[in-house]
């Protein structure tokens, strides 16, 4: 057993929400805090957790007391994601979190994320690389949100992040994201193969357990839930064993 799954609360307000294809307009709240769940991650030894701000994704301001307060919580690891954009903010929560999870920053061109990737720790970095296939079935990759599309190649981007020192990687399918129909196994594939070397995160479609041994089969590294997990898709005392680190 490789693969380990990352349990993904998303949240708007400090509530926990989940997204259809990153769609704001298709909003669903759930009644329990993220605390609620960090426990109840906690008592079955979760060893990390995937967190995002979504409104600090569209460009909203962080709540950084809010920040600093989740860095607190006695649990499992977690990796933070969402309105990181600004170089001193990311050094200033860096040592708060496990992993810091940047995405839209990597629209900018080359040379300017060069100096931006000279000015952090890239070693506690996961890039968040979220696509949309176009007509060719070639990925585009999205920012802001989801909101609009990036002019950088997908493929060129990742090679040059993959060669400034970034490692980890996050490659969501927004088409699949909160819709449960399964993971875009077809591409996992052809990014294992191009990547050999780096650590794949599936992000996208999971929906059963079936999904999460397909992703290990192919060699992912880390598969992301969220939805399922809320919305008791997937047995949580199922997974339980792909939750912890070896």
């Amino acid at each position: 057993m490789a693969i380990k799954v990352i349990p993904a609360l998303d949240f708007i307000d400090r509530k926990i929400v989940r997204l259809s294809q990153g769609k704001f307009d298709q909003v669903q709240y759930f009644d329990q805090s993220i605390y609620d769940y960090l426990d109840l991650f906690k008592r079955l030894n979760a060893s990390r957790v995937h967190i995002v701000n979504l409104l600090a994704a569209k460009g909203e301001p962080l709540d950084l007391n809010f920040l600093e307060e989740l860095s607190r919580f006695k649990g499992p690891l977690i990796q933070y994601g969402g309105g990181l954009k600004d170089i001193e903010i990311i050094n200033k929560i860096s040592s708060l979190f496990n992993k810091l999870v940047i995405g839209s920053i990597f629209d900018k061109s080359y040379q300017d994320l060069e100096l931006f990737l000279e000015s952090i720790n890239t070693k506690i970095v996961i890039a968040a690389l979220d696509f949309k296939l176009d007509a060719d079935q070639e990925p585009q990759f999205m920012t802001k949100g989801w909101t609009e599309r990036s002019d950088h190649k997908f493929w060129d981007l990742l090679q040059f992040l993959f060669h400034q020192g970034i490692n980890d990687f996050i490659l969501t399918d927004i088409s699949r994201d909160g819709m449960m129909m399964g993971p875009n196994f077809n591409f996992y594939e052809e990014i294992r193969q191009k990547f050999p070397d780096g650590i794949i995160y599936a992000s996208g479609g999971v929906s059963n357990i079936h999904d999460i041994e397909t992703l290990n089969s192919i060699g992912v590294d880390y598969v992301i839930v969220g939805k399922a997990l809320l919305m008791d898709e997937i047995n949580i005392k199922e997974i339980a064993p792909y939750l912890q680190e070896e």
